[in-house]
């Protein structure tokens, strides 16, 4: 089967294994004051009312404890239905439900659909042109392009950076990538009305 794969597609088979035993070697602590720094970041860059984040799994940057003290912000995660990813309210008051990749989501019954204004967005790596490597099921990719106008932040440890992460059609580049250690702009993606106030304001 691996011999039928395109190469850019073997690469990424390659490098997700590299990086999450790079994660996964990061012992708690570390991870803990990282995803703190990270936090501290963010929050210079979230000049919008609707923010789309995520429960971490598998060694992830957390910011949740952070985005549980945001006041007068509408939260949402991301849910998986008919094969799409949308965002639905993370009240903070309601049990979240477990999926089947054991992540945590808001219930449907409960969390309506959020038009996000700003996405912060998990990887397994990244690289200086603010390519980004996910799992692979290009949920991320697909709800970037639904949203052109939202502004995309990723978010990792300064360890899962790579020299080239190879880019196909289908792939989006983020606005942003932000580590413990900096802020990567992309020179390269053309910004919005909305989302170059929203740098000017940082």
């Amino acid at each position: 089967m691996e011999q039928n794969r395109d190469p850019i597609s073997l690469i990424k088979v390659g490098l997700r294994k590299k990086l999450k035993q790079i994660r996964f070697g990061l012992d708690a602590s570390c991870r803990n004051k990282a995803s703190e720094a990270i936090s501290e970041a963010v929050d210079k860059y979230l000049n919008a009312n609707n923010i789309a984040a995520y429960c971490p799994m598998n060694n992830e940057v957390d910011i949740t404890r952070y985005l549980r003290g945001l006041k007068n912000k509408k939260l949402a995660l991301p849910v998986i239905e008919n094969q799409e990813m949308i965002f639905r309210e993370w009240l903070l008051e309601s049990n979240l439900l477990m999926n089947k990749w054991s992540t945590l989501e808001p219930d449907p019954s409960v969390g309506r659909v959020v038009i996000p204004e700003i996405i912060i967005v998990p990887m397994l790596g990244f690289d200086r042109k603010n390519h980004r490597l996910g799992y692979g099921f290009g949920y991320y990719d697909k709800v970037l392009r639904s949203y052109p106008s939202a502004l995309s932040i990723g978010i990792a440890f300064s360890v899962q950076e790579v020299e080239n992460i190879p880019s196909e059609a289908h792939d989006v580049a983020l606005n942003l990538i932000i580590t413990e250690k900096e802020v990567i702009k992309n020179a390269d993606k053309k910004f919005g009305t909305e989302n170059k106030a929203r740098l000017n304001k940082t």
